[in-house]
């Protein structure tokens, strides 16, 4: 607006002290969006979700197994959660293998893993890692990642984005002895007897697509609140249109999807997928208004992970932990007339419920 000087600021807001609440944030009048998909693979590793529990899901090198193993030529993602029942100590790799006749170049550019129950730390490191170049030797193997050493007990969880310039073979696996790798030549088998039964509700497999983008528009101040969801799994009522990424199973004809008949194949939440949001704010007002960016979870709660420009913060929204539900994580100030354009990204790490909610509202 002519005359108006802008003054419009985002301040990224710490989850601490008034900035988290215990209630959940209102589902009323929440849009219903469309992302768009990048559409690139994504290596999904869930099951078996507990490792050796009760004396079962044994889906290790040890026996034969292997997580998964999927082809890949170009970007993709790896995304894998677990929980080290074993009673020792469980390894953790992931292997490249190369059946062209000439060297295969991989290069990650984003690595992050953790053990313990703060999955966001797993999502914190991916941020913050480095690129690496890997060559793949002719008709040969290399790692893609560092051996994850995890203790007995221990949840364990993490992300690799990565990009091949020829046709790749990923392997994931999980072993006590490195010695018994190459054993790993099948994948453990999904609904095995030897699995408990709520294990039949998580997945290994393949997706399509890792990075999620949603075009938000251009926001009044005056229609707010603004409200929506993203990570909605079947139950929620609240799906965005083709936001769930569909997983199919690395072992047998079976393909998870929210819109499964199949009660046991309906589990999604894309968690640690990238939602990338792009927003602008308008003040319709004749006066400066602030306007305060909220994320929250349901009462079973979730952690949250956003990066904005490169800062990276993240909160643990549960009884459990917190005890709070939802984080105030922005707030925009804008003269009046002034519009504010600017981008982040939300993520859901592991160990938490979908759905999440988001809101945009005036104090």
């Amino acid at each position: 607006m002519k005359g108006i000087k802008e003054m419009a600021t985002l301040t990224f807001l710490d989850p601490s002290g008034s900035n988290l609440r215990s209630d959940v944030l209102s589902a009323s009048s929440r849009k219903k969006l469309t992302p768009t998909s990048n559409n690139a693979p994504w290596i999904y590793c869930n099951y078996p979700e507990r490792i050796g529990d009760g004396n079962k899901s044994w889906g290790i090198a040890e026996n034969g197994y292997y997580i998964n193993r999927q082809t890949v030529n170009g970007p993709a993602q790896i995304f894998y959660s677990h929980w080290n029942k074993t009673g020792k100590t469980l390894r953790y790799r992931i292997q490249l293998k190369n059946n062209n006749s000439s060297v295969a170049t991989v290069t990650r550019s984003n690595v992050g893993a953790c053990t313990g129950w703060d999955g966001t730390i797993a999502v914190k490191n991916f941020f913050a890692s480095s690129s690496k170049t890997i060559s793949v030797p002719a008709n040969g193997t290399a790692w893609l990642i560092d051996e994850l050493v995890v203790a007995n007990g221990q949840p364990f969880t993490g992300m690799v984005r990565f990009s091949t310039n020829r046709s790749v073979v990923v392997t994931v696996i999980a072993y006590e002895s490195s010695s018994k790798i190459n054993n790993a030549t099948k994948p453990f088998p999904y609904r095995s007897t030897e699995v408990p039964s709520n294990d039949n509700t998580v997945y290994s497999g393949l997706g399509n697509g890792y990075f999620l983008t949603f075009n938000h528009g251009t926001i009044s101040t005056s229609s707010l609140p603004y409200r929506f969801t993203t990570n909605c799994d079947a139950n929620a009522g609240l799906q965005n249109n083709g936001e769930m990424v569909p997983i199919k199973l690395v072992d047998g004809n079976f393909t998870a999807s929210i819109t499964s008949s199949d009660q046991e194949l309906r589990n999604l939440g894309n968690w640690c997928v990238q939602n990338y949001h792009k927003i602008t704010l308008r003040n319709t007002s004749s006066s400066s208004v602030t306007v305060y960016g909220y994320v929250g979870a349901n009462k079973k709660g979730n952690a949250q992970v956003i990066n904005r420009g490169g800062t990276v913060k993240s909160a643990r929204l549960s009884a459990d932990t917190t005890g709070k539900f939802t984080w105030k994580w922005c707030k925009v100030v804008l003269a009046a007339g002034e519009s504010f354009t600017f981008d982040y990204q939300q993520i859901l790490a592991s160990y938490g419920a979908a759905a999440t909610f988001h809101e945009w509202s005036l104090e």
